[in-house]
């Protein structure tokens, strides 16, 4: 279900209402998620040389490797200190995005999942009745 949603300030926002009716984030919210787990993952890891190369690229390379532009996006975007990225947990992230979802997206949203629902189930009493003969 792609919707497209005209604000106010005349800009169009696609793919808006798709988090608050499926209950999951959006795909770049997704994204930035697991980029973050990934870092954490190789700050953590075992591995000497994979754990040096990332903190390097995180704490003293950042906007010259790829990583540590990530982990900038990533925490900018969520609106973490970058010295704080170890603590971001999937729950942080899900409730954070979740929180930034206006209250008129929420409401249409609802709206939406209210006439689906509705339509969803006229169908489902057609097909019955069809299906029983007093439609033949």
């Amino acid at each position: 279900m792609w919707v497209t949603v005209k604000r106010s300030n005349n800009t169009v926002i696609h793919n808006v209402l798709i988090p608050p009716i499926s209950n999951r984030l959006s795909l770049y919210d997704e994204i930035r998620k697991r980029m973050l787990t990934f870092i954490q993952s190789c700050l953590l890891s075992e591995s000497d040389l994979v754990s040096f190369v990332t903190r390097h690229a995180v704490w003293y390379g950042r906007m010259s490797s790829p990583v540590g532009r990530n982990a900038f996006h990533c925490c900018h975007q969520f609106d973490v200190p970058l010295d704080k990225l170890l603590y971001v947990t999937t729950r942080f992230v899900y409730d954070f995005c979740i929180l930034k979802v206006d209250s008129e997206s929420v409401h249409l949203a609802y709206s939406l999942l209210l006439a689906y629902e509705k339509k969803k189930k006229t169908h489902c009493l057609n097909l019955f009745l069809f299906n029983q003969g007093h439609f033949q």
